[in-house]
């Protein structure tokens, strides 16, 4: 399976919108937390929310990362 998300250095890469509309399910369920948070950061969510992504849990993380899929599809 492909890397998710580039890592050229320290710094990781969000993946563009059409990375994210691409992504499988299984990919999604592979992510770390990390990849996924940057997943969803596509969408307007974070301030409405008013959470901070990284401390959810891991099943709200997956959800979320699926609803940013749709988003971007």
């Amino acid at each position: 399976m492909p890397m998710l998300l580039e890592k050229p250095s320290s710094r990781s890469t969000v993946l563009d919108k059409q990375q994210i509309a691409d992504l499988s399910a299984g990919q999604i369920s592979a992510m770390t937390t990390e990849e996924l948070v940057e997943t969803i950061q596509v969408l307007p969510l974070e301030s409405a929310l008013g959470i901070r992504l990284e401390f959810a849990g891991r099943g709200t993380l997956e959800r979320l990362a699926h609803l940013a899929r749709r988003y971007c599809y």
